[in-house]
């Protein structure tokens, strides 16, 4: 099987940043001053050179040649470019931004691959491609997987989990 991953709720973890830590309920929660985490984010652009990665990107790291595929907004990119290079530059792997969720949708299966994703705003049919992992904001989905464990996604992704 051929993965992909998406970068954001993935590997590298932006929206738990203005809510000190707290993992939203619901996709389009808003930050706790009201703004949007896109505009919380574009109003602290270092936050995208500066967020954590989350634990799942030490077992990414040792897939070969990890592809992550990801919308991006444009002046996210360089950033996240950045942010790649500091978190998994001295492994080989590869990216792709794409401009919306149909263009991914598109890339995935004409890959003929599955996706490790967090959003829950795919067309229903779609998930029978996706590994989700599992947060508040995406129950209820039906899925091919569901991750709660970075041993889970190890086991998934056939790699081992220690490093």
């Amino acid at each position: 099987m051929k993965f992909m991953f998406d970068i954001d709720g993935v590997v590298r973890w932006l929206s738990n940043i203005p809510r000190g830590g707290v993992v939203p309920l619901y996709w389009d929660e808003p930050c706790p001053n009201g703004q949007s985490l896109i505009e919380y984010i574009n109003n602290e652009p270092s936050i995208l050179t500066d967020a954590p990665p989350l634990p799942y990107l030490e077992v990414i790291k040792r897939c070969d040649c990890p592809f992550f595929l990801s919308h991006q907004q444009n002046g996210w990119k360089r950033r996240t470019d950045v942010w790649l290079q500091k978190h998994v530059g001295n492994l080989n792997f590869k990216w792709q931004y794409v401009e919306n969720a149909d263009d991914k949708m598109k890339v995935v299966e004409d890959w003929d691959a599955y996706i490790v994703e967090d959003s829950p705003n795919f067309p229903k049919e779609f998930y029978r491609r996706v590994v989700l992992i599992d947060w508040p904001y995406n129950q209820g989905i039906d899925c091919f997987a569901r991750v709660r464990t970075v041993e889970e996604l190890a086991w998934i992704l056939g790699v081992k989990r220690d490093i």
